[in-house]
């Protein structure tokens, strides 16, 4: 069985890192980006990239089809109570 892994966060320094590790281990990876200029940080690593958000339903069924594995590394930072609700949307 071929695994096909879905990396969110990809463009992020560990996800590209993730990214890369998983290449070389020869797994098939799909790349979520959120734009077209953060995916070039994932050039020459042959995985593939779908644009997308983790907060857009839509663009998940198409990056998640076909998938066997996900990798969730995107993620927001905040420190106010007012940041709660995105935090909880993007990182849970």
């Amino acid at each position: 069985m071929s695994l096909r892994c879905l990396v969110t966060g990809a463009t992020g320094y560990l996800g590209a890192e993730l990214v890369r590790e998983l290449r070389r281990r020869d797994r098939e990876v799909r790349a979520l980006v959120r734009s077209p200029k953060a995916a070039s940080r994932l050039d020459g690593t042959g995985a593939q990239t779908v644009a997308g958000d983790v907060l857009d339903p839509a663009s998940l069924e198409v990056a998640l089809a076909g998938v066997t594995r996900v990798f969730h590394m995107a993620g927001v930072v905040g420190h106010r109570a007012s940041d709660e609700p995105k935090l909880r949307a993007v990182n849970v």
